[in-house]
């Protein structure tokens, strides 16, 4: 008694074409997202952002929440970005932008939470009484309007 067996490929090869990209390797998933502080509300932002990030000594303490915010979701980002991808190919619509899509929103709100809420280190008392309030990453609220993503070639999204 002889079977036969028949492999189908069934997409697998174009998937994973689409999560790697061209390249091979770990890291190229989320190729083709930009998660951040964008200029286009405020010019100034991004720079005011680098600048609570990484700190200006001896009077600006680091203040790392995009670091702390991409660090703390990297499983739930890979979850957001699976469960999108997967309903994307049972419609047989683009799989790999609709999980970009969901992580960037994922992660953009993430930020946004991350920004308005931090609050260690707290303000100096002097900083304290210029603002009237103790919110270290929070003055006029630009900041945190300004986080976005878009998938690359797209425009910036705040829909999240």
């Amino acid at each position: 008694m002889g079977g036969r067996v028949v492999d189908k490929d069934r997409g697998f090869k174009r998937l994973k074409k689409q999560i790697l990209g061209t390249r091979s390797g770990a890291g190229q998933a989320f190729a083709g997202l930009e998660v951040g502080v964008f200029g286009d509300i405020d010019p100034e932002a991004p720079s005011r952002m680098l600048i609570n990030e990484f700190g200006v000594r001896p009077h600006v303490p680091a203040r790392p929440a995009l670091a702390t915010t991409f660090d703390s979701q990297r499983g739930p980002i890979y979850l957001a970005f699976a469960k999108a991808y997967g309903r994307a190919l049972l419609r047989r619509g683009s799989a790999r932008d609709a999980g970009l899509e969901a992580a960037g929103q994922f992660l953009a709100s993430r930020l946004r939470k991350n920004i308005v809420d931090w609050s260690s280190p707290a303000n100096r008392p002097r900083t304290v009484r210029r603002k009237g309030f103790n919110d270290p990453l929070v003055e006029t609220g630009t900041m945190a309007a300004s986080v976005g993503y878009r998938v690359t070639g797209g425009p910036i999204r705040r829909d999240f």
